[in-house]
């Protein structure tokens, strides 16, 4: 049985192991508790056999009230050192943060918070960041009986992510400030429920594999949603689990946060584009490209536009769409060009063919 919470906008996953008559019990109790706390036990050790049923309940609180500590504090701290006053408020001693348990007795309840990267490595260093933090252990003792919480943290950013197609395809990611988006257009042919689309995902006779992928019209990409009605709109369309077309409802919103990260609309489109130029091969964009860098790693391609079944502009310019429509008939989109640094908002007709670049909810 598996349950499911957040820590700082990174997937938890748990899970739960029988054992002993008392331990299944205790298993039980901390289902409960995961319902109120979100939490839920992944591993029961003893230090020696609990004189009472009451010792192990008593230790497995404290574990509990430990692993809050640690999720409601690093989701405020994430940029802080592990020793931070403000996180723990409390010694932090060999990466290891130990503190009394506020609600059990002196002496008698305490718990250790132990901290691992996402290599399976402990964090021995006090000074780590909170958001390298990849895996947390609880450790509650109380008159001798120990029991542990474990959590197992998905990264913010996985370095891949698959589509719906089956085989699935893979694509690259990259976090560029805050957000986390696919770093090579989509080129799946199907919808998340599994429906065949590939007579809707056209495949310029040119290449449609990585990074260029597919050109879907806007209807399509949205897999028949309507149009974001708000900021932070997070519409699946045809990205994958956990993913969504990117929203432009204004400058707030997913494709203004990273325009003005690169410093805004008139020169972020340096920092988006691939420098592959032709006569190079491979190129990704026609000459002149001047001043490129893909220092973001978004790695914007000129994979053009399909418009009235005919594809344009291939090398030349690329279009992602968002989750905004401008009108009935158009929705907006954001053109990067060879012969510019500009990443520009344009209005498109929804017929057109553009592609996808999908963005981490």
């Amino acid at each position: 049985m598996k349950l499911k919470t957040y820590l700082s906008k990174r997937k938890v996953c748990l899970s739960t192991r029988q054992g002993s008559i008392l331990a299944y019990s205790l298993i039980i109790l901390a289902m409960m508790l995961a319902i109120a706390t979100s939490l839920s036990v992944s591993t029961i050790i003893e230090k020696k056999s609990a004189s009472s049923t009451e010792f192990s309940v008593q230790s497995l609180q404290t574990a509990d009230s430990g692993m809050q500590l640690a999720i409601q504090k690093i989701n405020n701290n994430l940029t802080k050192p592990l020793n931070h006053a403000d996180i723990y408020g409390a010694a932090c001693v060999g990466g290891v943060v130990t503190r009394l348990n506020n609600a059990g007795k002196a002496g008698q309840g305490t718990y250790d918070l132990h901290f691992y990267s996402d290599n399976g490595t402990t964090h021995s260093n006090c000074g780590d960041l909170a958001n390298t933090i990849q895996a947390i252990k609880s450790i509650g003792t109380y008159r001798g009986t120990v029991r542990a919480v474990n959590v197992a943290v998905e990264p913010d950013c996985p370095s891949t992510v698959s589509d719906n197609d089956t085989p699935a395809n893979e694509y690259s990611t990259i976090k560029i400030g805050t957000q986390c988006w696919m770093a090579e257009n989509l080129r799946t042919t199907k919808r998340p429920n599994g429906t065949d689309i590939a007579a809707l995902a056209y495949c310029n006779p040119a290449g449609c594999g990585s990074p260029w992928g597919r050109l879907y019209d806007w209807n399509t990409a949205m897999n028949g949603s309507v149009s974001a009605a708000a900021v932070g709109a997070k519409i699946r369309g045809l990205c994958p689990t956990g993913w969504h077309i990117p929203a432009d409802f204004n400058l707030t919103d997913d494709l203004g946060i990273l325009s003005a990260f690169l410093g805004g609309n008139l020169v972020a489109g340096k920092e988006m584009k691939r420098t592959e130029t032709a006569p190079a091969v491979p190129n990704y964009w026609a000459a002149p490209n001047t001043g490129v860098t893909n220092s973001s790693g978004f790695a914007g391609v000129g994979s053009g536009n399909r418009v009235a079944g005919v594809f344009n502009l291939r090398g030349l310019s690329g279009y992602i769409w968002s989750s905004y429509q401008s009108d009935a008939a158009n929705a907006w989109s954001y053109q990067l060009s060879s012969g510019s640094d500009a990443f520009t908002r344009v209005s498109v007709a929804k017929t057109t063919a553009l592609s996808i670049r999908c963005v981490k909810n």
